[in-house]
């Protein structure tokens, strides 16, 4: 698959499978602040804040915008509330080509033992560490430890053209002993690209 950081907490995943292949976006906002893109196609769009701000969405794709267990195209998606409000924002939990993904939207806090559960042997963490609205750089490191994932994927962090509200990514980088992490324009890899006994950084340039 090969994924895409478009700035703030939206992504772009590119996946095939035997039987399908697609595009499948998360969080993909309009920013006051910043230029996103005013349009995406996908066949599948993750909201973790609710539909309200979207970009335009051609293709008409399926949009997942609550907490629930769902499957399109051979990918499956869970949905979990942050807070026993209706209107919290959610957390997700992927199964794409065989591997699972999280992406942990703008929380700002540690989730609670029922929800690290749910999350617990993610192959890839998609998470907030420039502080502001999302987590800071040292719960963004301790909720790495506590899940152990195999890929580490920052976000929600100041960088060229993106997050001018947040922390550099440094520091995070550091807590991580990642000081010398270069970004990438685009992350592609499989299954078997996992690795079994370190947990790998990855950090994107926004598109």
């Amino acid at each position: 698959m090969h994924i895409s950081w478009l700035g703030q907490s939206a992504f772009k995943i590119d996946f095939k499978t035997a039987q399908s292949e697609g595009t499948l976006s998360i969080d993909p906002y309009e920013h006051a602040k910043e230029t996103m893109p005013r349009s995406i196609t996908t066949d599948l769009a993750l909201f973790s804040r609710g539909e309200k701000n979207a970009i335009t969405l051609s293709k008409e794709p399926c949009v997942i915008a609550e907490a629930g267990e769902y499957e399109y195209k051979e990918v499956l998606v869970y949905g979990f509330q942050t807070a026993l409000q209706k209107t919290a924002p959610l957390v997700f939990r992927l199964e794409v080509e065989h591997v699972t993904i999280a992406h942990l939207g703008l929380m700002s806090a540690v989730p609670n033992e029922n929800l690290v559960n749910e999350l617990q042997g993610v192959d890839v963490l998609m998470l907030s560490v420039g502080g502001g609205d999302g987590l800071t750089p040292e719960r963004a490191a301790e909720l790495v430890t506590k899940l152990e994932p195999r890929i580490v994927i920052p976000y929600a962090f100041k960088a060229d053209g993106t997050g001018a509200e947040f922390e550099p990514v440094t520091k995070f980088l550091k807590l991580m002993g990642k000081s010398d992490t270069e970004a990438i324009p685009k992350y592609k890899f499989g299954k078997k690209d996992l690795p079994t006994d370190t947990i790998e950084l990855v950090l994107l340039e926004k598109q």
